[in-house]
């Protein structure tokens, strides 16, 4: 199965936060599932700490090298008009 995590998913699941459902993280710690964050959840994440609405904790800021960890990949978005 593939799954593209929500920012607050991903950010929960890295974090190991009470607040990740049971089942999400099943889904997420499944090694036959591909799991994907979005570029936009990178861009999502700068913005919430540059308005305060995040602390910069060490999770948030190393949201990549975290998630590469655990096998979750980067879906680059692509823009075609």
């Amino acid at each position: 199965m593939k799954l593209l995590l929500y920012t607050h998913i991903i950010l929960w699941a890295l974090d190991d936060n009470p607040k990740l459902p049971e089942q999400a993280k099943v889904l997420i710690m499944n090694a036959g599932n591909d799991v994907y964050y979005s570029s936009a959840s990178v861009w999502k994440r700068q913005s919430n700490i540059c308005q305060s609405r995040i602390k910069s904790d060490s999770v948030v800021l190393n949201y990549r090298n975290f998630a590469e960890k655990w096998g979750i990949r980067c879906c680059q978005l692509q823009i075609s008009m």
